[in-house]
């Protein structure tokens, strides 16, 4: 299998046992990028689920936004001659702080439709917000509440229209994830492992187990929250001891 690597615009080779090969496209911006850039350094841009039959394919630019979105995907399925299983999207990190807050959400709104309707046959997995840049007039706790405010309304809308919802356990404000440089916003590497272990998890929960909101429902954020309340037709819980409680029912 040869995967494609953004970041250095070269092919990587890898190995796969035998069976139907499932396709995994990931668009991000800059933090998405540090991720491929670390597992490509690391020779492990299949995230190590090469032996399962996945073939992932990284698109990630730092000045990527909603409106390049499709562009991109309609260039990759000229390359690819087939539409991805599943489609890993985290985009937002800068438009975010430069745009009208309705105007973005718009435009995402918008983006998530286009994709069901140009992809019938993709799972969509919308990546929480994680911003790339931090405004002169806001700090890091407004920021961070910012974005998490217009996180929850695009999850809810992106789980209405039948995607999944990835949740991150980063927070702007630990020092140990993020260090702001003349107001840009840098991932350090233990945020970047966190990604990294949540996306391959993702990739099985949500192909292979029809997980809606990976990796856990604690502490959902409001508007999320009422979503489950109100849909609970579409969520079963999953009694495991692993605890990740929530599957759409088939």
């Amino acid at each position: 299998m040869l995967i494609w690597c953004s970041t250095h615009n070269v092919f990587i080779s890898t190995a796969i046992t035998d069976g139907p090969e499932r396709k995994v496209w990931l668009i991000g911006t800059r933090h998405l990028a540090a991720l491929e850039s670390f597992l490509h350094r690391a020779g492990n841009l299949d995230l190590g689920l090469e032996s399962r039959g996945f073939n992932l394919l990284w698109h990630c630019r730092k000045d990527t936004q909603a409106t390049d979105v499709m562009d991109i995907m309609r260039k990759m399925k000229r390359s690819e001659q087939s539409d991805p299983d599943l489609l890993f999207l985290h985009i937002g990190g800068v438009e975010i702080t430069e745009k009208i807050e309705q105007d973005f959400k718009y435009r995402v709104q918008e983006l998530i439709d286009t994709i069901a309707s140009e992809f019938p046959g993709t799972k969509l997995a919308w990546i929480q917000l994680l911003p790339e840049k931090l405004p002169d007039k806001l700090n890091l706790a407004k920021l961070n509440k910012q974005r998490n405010f217009v996180d929850d309304h695009l999850a809810v809308y992106a789980l209405s229209k039948g995607a999944s919802y990835v949740r991150l356990q980063h927070d702007l404000r630990d020092k140990r994830m993020f260090k702001v440089t003349k107001n840009e916003i840098k991932i350090l590497p233990h945020a970047i492992d966190l990604l990294k272990s949540v996306l391959k998890g993702g990739v099985l929960s949500i192909l292979d187990r029809g997980i809606l909101i990976h990796p856990d429902m604690t502490l959902l954020p409001k508007q999320c929250h009422m979503f489950v309340g109100k849909n609970r037709e579409l969520f079963q819980k999953i009694r495991k001891v692993n605890k990740r409680p929530w599957t759409a029912k088939k």
